[in-house]
């Protein structure tokens, strides 16, 4: 209580006998109880009256969060169902060869890796032995 260790109440409890006296003590201490008391109560009602527009921000702020959730989950399950729509009653992905012969590069054969079938070389030549590239490959 208040950081005080039991010592330091024995002092003070010797004290306030030795300074107010035995009759005293007891409405002095009813009198310390009451303003204990009340400042606790003052206390709790402040903590009451600053807690409340918190509460009230809290709950005005849910509100647009969950509907950006409720946005985000949609759009994931629309995902979710247009992948497992795509992957067809096969199980397996759609041939991804397509989308880069569409996209301009020239898919080559790749013989020297196993298991590697095609690259993509972009559609314009970069002649390494015209540009000027330093050791480190920048340019300069």
């Amino acid at each position: 209580m208040f950081g005080l260790g039991f010592q330091e109440i024995v002092v003070i409890v010797i004290l306030a006998v030795l300074i107010l006296g035995p009759k005293r003590i007891p409405e002095v201490a009813q009198t310390v109880g009451k303003l204990l008391r009340d400042l606790q109560h003052a206390a709790d009602d402040v903590k009451k009256e600053l807690a409340r527009p918190v509460e009230d921000l809290k709950r005005e702020m849910s509100k647009p969060v969950e509907d950006i959730k409720n946005k985000l989950t949609g759009q994931v399950d629309d995902i979710k169902k247009g992948l497992t729509d795509n992957v067809g009653a096969t199980g397996k992905v759609p041939d991804m060869e397509k989308k880069s012969e569409t996209s301009g590069a020239h898919p080559i054969e790749k013989k020297d890796k196993p298991g590697l079938k095609t690259e993509t070389k972009p559609d314009c030549d970069v002649d390494n032995e015209t540009t000027n590239h330093g050791p480190n490959g920048l340019a300069g």
